[in-house]
């Protein structure tokens, strides 16, 4: 038997259990900067078959893609490397401004502007840099600076709120804020096993554990927010949000340059299409989605629709 994937909109294959430790071998933190995603890239027409199904191969004999080269790792070959040497003159032509520095830092890390107290001091003292340096230590330890980095954790995490009928949308993005703001390791994010659904109130976090019955709270991979919110079929929303927020990578996890047409759909992993279980004369039976359904309630002959199976017949295939 063997399963055929599209790539979205239409179907995916990728394994959830490889992102999760993709993610804890790679995480890092750039608040400044974030993820930039980009866009997926375009499928580009149809590419003919791997070599090894069209000769027959024997699939003892295949082999793992080769990742070491920017042409073999798909649409990362499409980011352009820095040349050697380069010295943009825009960065050489920069000059320092500590008045500027100021507002900057003030507006990101307190959600406002500088003071005409602390722009006096700055412009009158007598080494701008210690001044402009006391008043970022400043900022950090200012309550606003707990809320701009909930706010920001908001964002990265694409979650916050308490809807009716779902379990907090704001513990996760507070539990990552408490970190930041207790200067607690990152890693925390997701190997914590404690205290992970805090809440805050008043210019205080305050201590809360998750109330879903996990037998081991794992950071925010196991808040219940964020298993309500990202909630699909085989489990592919919260893979992808794992992947895209902390290892800062595109879902799927790898694709092939040229996508490949396979049975009338888009096989885009880069593995071998006759390494699928079954070999390479085995039928396409099912597909498999990762689409999460109608987002409203759907009703078959009176009957309310509870849940979606996410396989179904190839194309073609008639319903007995």
């Amino acid at each position: 038997m063997r399963v055929a994937t599209k790539r979205a909109p239409a179907w995916r294959e990728f394994s959830v259990a490889a992102a999760i430790v993709a993610v804890t071998l790679t995480l890092t933190l750039t608040l400044t900067a974030g993820c930039d995603l980009g866009s997926p890239a375009a499928p580009v027409g149809d590419a003919p078959p791997d070599a090894s199904l069209a000769a027959g191969a024997d699939l003892a004999a295949a082999t793992a893609p080769d990742f070491s080269t920017a042409a073999s790792r798909g649409d990362l070959a499409m980011t352009p490397g820095v040349p050697a040497g380069f010295d943009d003159p825009q960065l050489s032509a920069r000059q320092l401004n500590y008045g500027m520095a100021l507002r900057t830092a003030s507006l990101k890390l307190v959600g406002d502007l500088p003071t005409s107290d602390e722009i006096q001091a700055l412009s009158t003292a007598a080494d701008p840099a210690v001044y402009y340096a006391a008043r970022v230590d400043a900022y950090l330890a200012d309550a606003r600076f707990s809320e701009q980095i909930i706010a920001f954790f908001r964002n990265s995490f694409r979650s916050g709120g308490t809807p009716a009928g779902l379990p907090s949308l704001d513990t996760a993005a507070t539990f990552a804020a408490r970190l930041v703001v207790e200067d607690r390791p990152y890693t925390d994010v997701v190997t914590a096993s404690a205290a992970t659904c805090p809440t805050y109130a008043n210019g205080r976090f305050l201590d809360g554990n998750c109330a879903n019955g996990v037998p081991t709270a794992s950071g925010v991979l196991t808040d219940p927010g964020v298993q309500a919110l990202f909630f699909s079929n085989l489990a592919f929303r919260r893979a992808r949000w794992v992947q895209e927020t902390f290892a800062c990578s595109k879902f799927p996890a790898e694709y092939r340059p040229q996508p490949m047409m396979v049975g009338g759909s888009q096989y885009t992993s880069p593995w071998p299409f006759a390494s699928i279980a079954g070999g390479k004369n085995a039928p396409v039976d099912f597909l498999a989605s990762d689409i999460p359904g109608l987002p409203f309630p759907v009703y078959l002959v009176g009957a309310r629709m509870e849940r979606y199976v996410a396989f179904g017949p190839t194309t073609g295939t008639s319903v007995n």
